[in-house]
């Protein structure tokens, strides 16, 4: 598990508070974050959430891990050049990870291929449940938050 504080930012618009209260849900007192208000090119991350397109500028903010919603095409262009570990959600068959099952409470985790993780660990494919009130409403925020949990070893 990662010790020192993780810097995550996230590009989501009306989303981002969506995914940060999923992350600090998930994280809960497990390690130390910090969520970015505002994005920076000057800035390093650890994690960088890109939901959405992100501005110009962002396209070549530094991170160690990029986790992108796959489904929003105009993402994957904007990052065409980017070197960074990049980790993918969404629902298609590509994805990294992705959701098998998805009710209105549950949403099954599938991970279809290994990523790793920020301490360097291997995370292997793997299927599991994660419980939410609002999973079925904000299925895709909920993605980005267990992607955001996996690359940091934490498994709800």
């Amino acid at each position: 598990m990662h010790r020192g504080v993780v810097v995550i930012s996230i590009c989501a618009a009306d989303g981002s508070l969506t995914v940060a209260r999923f992350i600090k849900d998930l994280f809960a007192d497990k390690i130390k974050f910090e969520l970015s208000d505002s994005m920076s090119a000057e800035k390093t991350y650890d994690i960088l959430i890109l939901n959405e397109a992100p501005p110009e500028n962002i396209s070549s903010a530094n991170s160690r891990h990029t986790i992108i919603n796959a489904d929003d095409k105009s993402i994957a262009r904007s990052l065409k050049s980017r070197m960074t570990n990049i980790i993918t959600y969404g629902f298609n068959k590509k994805t990294t990870v992705t959701a098998s099952s998805v009710t209105s409470d549950n949403i099954v985790v599938c991970v279809q291929r290994a990523l790793c993780s920020i301490s360097g660990n291997k995370i292997e494919e793997q299927e599991f449940a994660v419980s939410s009130t609002d999973a079925g409403k904000f299925t895709y925020e909920l993605l980005a938050a267990v992607s955001c949990a996996l690359v940091c070893d934490l498994k709800s």
